[in-house]
């Protein structure tokens, strides 16, 4: 039987390709979707470089505020090229950048697979770069495909993305890897709790370690009790087994030294029930999100070790359930973590304070350069 990692994870990566200069028409023609990213106030000399250029202007005169796209139109060529141009500021914040350039995106998917244009002008070179980015992240994380467990796959969303009118290349090396960590992530997150258990992700983390060239150590419930780790084996004691563990990861590319440059600690439980202090439904529904930091912690490693980054960087995990039941730790348990520090348990809830407690614990003791929790 294979892992999650071999049966449901989308391997298939989305080819992106650059061109400078003006686009020909033949360029434009091989496109299925084009998002043309404009600036607030287009000068009128701008249409003229357009595909549809008269036209556009029109519409644009035309468009409601703040809409996005601003306005839509079709090249006449073979593919009946679909054209979706929005305005954006040069000074908007990130964020905001990438909330147009979502929902920009999520326009052009309305329609079937094919090949993703991107077209940033009107800008200095320097923002182009940055919108270009920008586009290109949203475009990617649109284009993953996240789990599914239904009969038939979903179909693909983008086949291949084509930055064009470039006045310069640009490195997209980062955004591409940043995209790789970030999809990760959001895969994570999204399994069922019996599908990514304690058991199956630490064989996924084992699977991930081979492929990435990491150094991989589980330290299972029975090490743990020698630590003395108190405060994680507190939250995992109400489990149905012993599967709960600390993993750590190990990335040493470039580096001359075996002290790590930063440590990454996420928190894994990968379902929440509040313990004995029980959740309500509400509060409970999504709890398999609650191993949420160990997801980030685990893509931001995958980022690092897809740009090569000559760092030491250890990945700290902590992964086990909250669970309810008769072994489960009660309010006002004493429980010793670690490094000796007795904690009064107040509320089973928590339980991600009390398991990082532990695993920022072993974290210091390689004395890493920083750590991000």
């Amino acid at each position: 039987m294979g892992s999650l990692l071999t049966e449901h994870y989308e391997r298939k990566k989305i080819h992106v390709s650059q061109s400078t200069g003006a686009p020909s028409s033949r360029a434009i023609a091989g496109l299925d979707q084009l998002l043309l990213i404009l600036p607030e106030k287009v000068p009128a000399t701008l249409y003229r470089k357009i595909p549809q250029g008269s036209k556009l202007q029109a519409l644009m005169r035309r468009k409601r505020p703040n809409g996005v796209p601003a306005a839509t139109t079709r090249v006449n060529n073979q593919r009946q090229t679909a054209v979706y141009a929005g305005s954006v500021a040069a000074t908007a914040e990130a964020f905001e950048h990438l909330t147009f350039a979502r929902r920009m995106v999520a326009a052009a998917l309305a329609e079937k697979a094919g090949t993703l244009g991107i077209w940033v002008l009107g800008f200095d070179s320097d923002m182009q770069q940055v919108l270009v980015g920008r586009v290109l992240a949203a475009a990617l994380a649109a284009g993953f495909a996240m789990p599914s467990f239904k009969s038939k796959p979903p179909p693909a969303r983008i086949r291949a993305i084509r930055v064009i009118g470039l006045d310069k290349r640009v490195d997209l090396g980062r955004v591409e890897a940043e995209a790789v960590g970030n999809n990760l992530a959001r895969w994570l997150t999204a399994l069922p709790a019996n599908k990514l258990h304690a058991d199956s992700y630490v064989k996924l983390l084992r699977e991930l370690a081979k492929e990435h060239g990491w150094q991989f150590r589980k330290h299972n419930v029975a090490e743990l009790r020698k630590l003395g780790a108190g405060a994680f084996l507190a939250v995992a004691q109400g489990n149905a087994d012993d599967s709960a563990a600390i993993v750590q990861l190990r990335y040493r590319h470039g580096s001359k030294t075996e002290k790590p440059d930063l440590s990454l600690v996420g928190k894994g439980i990968i379902f929440d029930t509040g313990g004995t202090n029980l959740k309500p439904f509400q509060s409970m529904l999504h709890m398999h999100v609650d191993m949420g930091g160990s997801a980030v912690a685990v893509g931001t490693l995958l980022a690092i070790s897809s740009l090569g980054l000559p760092l030491a960087v250890d990945c700290w995990l902590a992964i086990t359930e909250n669970r309810t039941g008769p072994t489960a730790y009660k309010s006002q348990d004493v429980i010793t973590a670690a490094n000796g520090k007795t904690i009064q348990t107040i509320h089973t809830d928590a339980e991600g304070r009390m398991a990082l407690a532990d695993t920022l614990v072993l974290a210091c003791r390689d004395k890493p350069g920083a750590i991000i929790d």
